[in-house]
């Protein structure tokens, strides 16, 4: 599994499908800031990070940052290089490891080179031994909101909730939630195309992207039960196939703590942390030429624990199936001949890939 899925709330014009990019940071003037999201874990996998340039803060729009050197190392001497990728819509370009995994009590430094020369490093951070997390359990609710236009609205939802025991030891331990989805989504048949191919899509979306969930240990009694609300998803076509949801624990330090609870803080107001923020919030990286610039964004080391759900169509209760009404119909008055683009080519889809995950059951 990719973790990253809250710090990609950093740069959410450029990379939510997402996270984990994603929180757009108002400016105070016009001059560029480094924005980089990114995290380091115990989870055996490949790991992203993904820089940009805020081009227009009130616009959310944000330049990726291509031919980037980054070099990720331990206290023991141990580098990894990042190799620059980009996903099928060419929408988004990263940084990533190959599959490799920390090691609780070791600490990891990124080092970041730009094309123009500037360089730029993370606080050394040490990884923590993961608080296992007991179970994850996913719910159907019906969840009231008021919209846009100030009206009252109750949906159908997929909510899903972590629940862990509070360790022996509590001090400086601190915990972190997010969760994300992937779904189907299958192309209409082209009938209208005969050299057409009909793809299937998996496509990834977060599902915590109205708060973050953050708890200090030290509150609560040793062997005490911790119930949290991770994130939720509307019901609607995604859930008429296979989908998957998984939900990640981090265990971070004080730093990383701090740093979210004040992304929380001002971001609380608004109601959603894909709000414009009144502030910039200094992040762990600095310039190694320039200590005064202000460098937005995390990389965060941190021990994980997650748990992969699966669901099918009804599975949460019969309230919660989605009728059996295709979502991909022909509309032979435009061209291509479907009632929606993503049905041609689903590939349009944020977060889209035809590339069956690594750890897809």
């Amino acid at each position: 599994m990719k973790i990253q899925r809250l710090l990609l709330l950093l740069v959410i014009a450029l990379f939510i499908a997402n996270c984990v990019k994603e929180i757009n940071f108002n400016a105070d003037s016009a001059d560029p800031a480094l924005v980089v999201s990114g995290s380091f874990t115990n989870i055996k996998q490949r790991h992203r990070v993904y820089l940009s340039h805020p081009n227009d803060y009130n616009k959310r729009i944000f330049q990726h940052i291509a031919g980037a050197s980054l070099l990720l190392s331990d206290d023991l001497g141990n580098t990894w290089p990042l190799v620059e990728r980009r996903d099928t819509n060419l929408r988004q370009y990263w940084y990533e490891t190959d599959t490799i995994q920390g090691i609780a009590g070791r600490k990891y430094t990124l080092d970041i080179l730009l094309p123009d020369g500037k360089r730029y490093r993370s606080t050394t951070q040490t990884l923590p031994e993961a608080v296992p997390l007991d179970n994850v359990e996913l719910k159907g609710e019906d969840l009231q909101y008021v919209n846009a236009q100030g009206i009252l609205v109750r949906e159908k939802n997929a909510v899903s909730y972590i629940n862990s025991t509070v360790p022996a030891d509590t001090k400086n331990k601190f915990l972190r939630w997010e969760g994300e989805m992937v779904y189907i989504f299958n192309e209409i048949a082209k009938i209208y195309d005969p050299f057409g191919v009909q793809k299937q899509c998996f496509v990834r979306q977060r599902i915590s992207d109205q708060e973050i969930p953050l708890a200090r240990l030290e509150d609560f009694q040793a062997g005490a039960a911790i119930r949290r609300y991770v994130g939720r998803r509307r019901i609607d076509n995604a859930f008429e196939h296979r989908v998957c949801f998984t939900s990640t624990q981090y265990t971070i330090d004080r730093e990383a703590y701090q740093y979210w609870s004040k992304i929380s803080a001002i971001s609380a107001p608004s109601g959603t942390v894909f709000d414009a923020l009144p502030a910039k919030v200094r992040g762990n990286v600095g310039s190694l030429d320039n200590p005064e610039e202000l460098v937005l964004g995390y990389f965060e080391v941190a021990g994980a624990a997650l748990e992969r759900r699966y669901l099918l169509n009804g599975q949460l209760g019969p309230d919660y199936l989605v009728p059996n009404n295709p979502y991909c119909n022909y509309d032979w008055g435009r061209w291509p001949p479907v009632n929606h683009p993503e049905c041609h080519d689903c590939l349009v889809l944020d977060g889209a890939t035809t590339l069956i995950p690594e750890w897809w059951q």
